[in-house]
């Protein structure tokens, strides 16, 4: 009796063990309701890591700065090739100030999660990897007019020398993987 008492004591102990080692993933931003901005200066942006992509959230957060402020600087901080093609359409958005946004959700992919068509190229995801969907509106004149929606995108991130780099983003990527078997 007392030996049976022993392996089940042994047993819950192993089990708790096991649950409290088991933490949230560090580098994976959590999803949340609150509003982040990033704007025309550093002044008014939430971020405070704008360049220096220590986290997924940080390459996202400095990809999209990099956009909004037209500053190829900090596109090259997240990524190997300068991204001008996308910088292009912003040139004329003069009214547009700001941009707030959420995380809707952060994974790390593993081999499952890797679509069998994604498995080569030069976007083609990593086990270990981050992908992110974020929520963007636009934001025009001032801070108080954040009503533009944009479609939700997915941002695709890895670790690369120490540092996140953007790999692939945009709306199509997200609509595409919601329809994979």
């Amino acid at each position: 009796m007392r030996s049976k008492l022993a392996a089940v004591l042994l047993l819950a102990l192993g089990c708790a063990g096991a649950v409290q080692a088991a933490s949230p993933d560090p580098d994976l931003p959590k999803p949340g309701v609150n509003w982040r901005y990033i704007t025309l200066n550093d002044t008014t942006t939430t971020s405070k890591c704008l360049g220096d992509p220590r986290t997924p959230l940080c390459a996202v957060e400095t990809i999209r700065a990099c956009f909004l402020r037209r500053d190829d600087r900090l596109c090259m901080k997240v990524r190997d090739e300068p991204p001008f093609e996308h910088i292009k359409p912003f040139a004329n958005s003069v009214d547009i100030v700001g941009i707030r946004y959420r995380v809707l959700s952060a994974t790390r992919v593993g081999p499952p999660d890797i679509p069998k068509r994604a498995k080569t190229g030069r976007y083609a995801w990593l086990a270990g990897d981050v992908s992110m969907k974020v929520d963007i509106r636009q934001c025009r004149r001032t801070l108080a007019n954040c009503n533009d929606p944009e479609p939700i995108e997915q941002f695709d991130v890895r670790k690369v020398d120490g540092r996140w780099k953007v790999i692939d983003w945009g709306a199509s990527a997200y609509q595409w993987l919601e329809k994979e078997p």
